[in-house]
């Protein structure tokens, strides 16, 4: 064979991993001095504690939420619909602005633009004295992290994401897997 039959195989791109707050991080994001707005906190709550995207934040709605059932209905990237769980003390906040607010059905909880949204965490993130790049994707990037590092399964987080495949959100797991070792000295079996 001579070497112009042999075509070099092409190098791999490397993955990019995203980037996610810690838990400190994030204390200190929602906590951010100078004024903070309450319906700012709740905004970015819904980033990190839902795992929505920036337009999906900007839209939510009041009748997208299902305060007995403890979820919401997300309308997302490719006009596909779904489920996510709301943890109780955050839709505890909703219910009161809400509340607090007048809102009604199909009123949407707040008036402001993927662009405002972006500029407004990023504002919060350089208050918060944090050495990242800090916007909406970022938090859901912390809430895919932090879910798989509290035990979440990966496809119940595919789910709650909303990706399409199990691909996307396999990139989580390489940034929780500096937490393989502690997870086998914890292992259940009794051998």
């Amino acid at each position: 064979m001579t070497k112009e039959a042999i075509k070099p195989r092409k190098a791999r791109k490397k993955t990019v991993l995203p980037k996610y707050l810690s838990i400190d991080e994030l204390k200190a994001l929602l906590s951010a001095p100078y004024k903070t707005n309450h319906r700012h906190i709740l905004m970015m709550k819904y980033g990190c504690k839902c795992g929505l995207r920036n337009a999906e934040i900007c839209n939510v709605k009041v009748s997208d939420h299902n305060f007995i059932e403890h979820n919401m209905i997300v309308f997302g990237k490719g006009s596909k619909d779904r489920m996510v769980p709301v943890p109780l003390d955050f839709e505890n906040d909703i219910k009161k602005y809400v509340g607090d607010k007048n809102l009604i059905g199909g009123d949407r909880l707040w008036d402001m633009t993927p662009k405002g949204l972006y500029a407004m965490v990023k504002r919060y993130g350089i208050r918060a004295d944090i050495d990242k790049n800090v916007h909406p994707h970022v938090l859901r990037h912390t809430y895919a992290v932090h879910g798989l590092k509290a035990g979440w399964n990966l496809r119940t987080l595919q789910k709650a994401l909303g990706h399409k495949s199990l691909t996307t959100t396999q990139v989580y797991l390489e940034i929780t897997d500096g937490d393989m070792a502690d997870d086998m000295m914890r292992h259940p079996l009794p051998y």
